[in-house]
């Protein structure tokens, strides 16, 4: 409740510590709490939860790879490479944990070895949304390093390819990928606009209560252009 229609992140830790300090072996809640820490940038509370978790059932895959994630932001970039490639090594290989060697590599600036990284797991994974995931991240790369043209042919591919596995299109999220691009990168700011308008006209948003849907990046892409 106060992560949907009463938004309180406060209160929805408290929430979640009160179920847990009567279940406090319940892994998947421990990482929920955890992901609530790292929002709040209490990093160092957000680590010690994932561990928790981890200590709790040893083959919490989301768990580890938040985990490692946690580490990365705190900038422990040999002790977060270190534990992915043990993760890699002896959990489920299901995507969650291989992808992030090359979210390492980025912040090292190896760009060259995160791309490739990139695409070998869109390949090699065996999980749809672990492939799409690398697509996408493969396109933002290719933001970063100013190849606009890759980066929309890639960030189309990915939401082609979880159109494919949810079979719900996102027009909305597609404009907004490509205005950004077009009003930051191209100073394009009405042809931004125009494919924004373009693509709310298509569709019916849920009202802004439900906190999954677009509605603070609808509202940046229109402030930006």
């Amino acid at each position: 409740y106060f992560l949907g229609p009463a938004r309180d992140r406060g209160r929805a830790v408290r929430a979640h510590e009160e179920y847990l300090a009567n279940y406090p072996h319940d892994y998947g809640m421990l990482n929920n709490l955890a992901e609530l820490y790292e929002e709040r940038r209490e990093n160092a509370r957000a680590e010690s939860t994932y561990r928790r978790s981890i200590t709790d059932n040893a083959d919490a895959v989301i768990s580890y790879g938040n985990l490692i994630i946690s580490i990365m932001q705190q900038g422990r970039l040999d002790e977060a490479d270190s534990l992915q490639r043990w993760a890699d090594q002896h959990l489920p290989r299901g995507g969650l944990v291989q992808g992030l060697k090359n979210q390492i590599l980025v912040i090292r600036g190896q760009l060259d070895s995160a791309a490739a990284g990139f695409r070998a797991n869109a390949t090699q994974m065996r999980n749809p949304q672990g492939r799409a995931r690398q697509i996408e991240s493969l396109a933002l790369l290719s933001v970063m390093r100013g190849q606009l043209a890759a980066a929309r042919k890639g960030l189309a591919e990915f939401h082609a390819m979880e159109a494919g596995r949810t079979g719900e299109q996102q027009p909305v999220v597609t404009a907004i990928d490509n205005g950004l691009i077009d009003a930051w990168f191209l100073q394009r700011n009405a042809q931004a606009v125009a494919r924004l308008d373009s693509a709310l006209a298509t569709v019916k948003l849920p009202p802004p209560t439900v906190s999954e849907h677009p509605y603070v990046d609808i509202a940046a892409l229109y402030a930006l252009a």
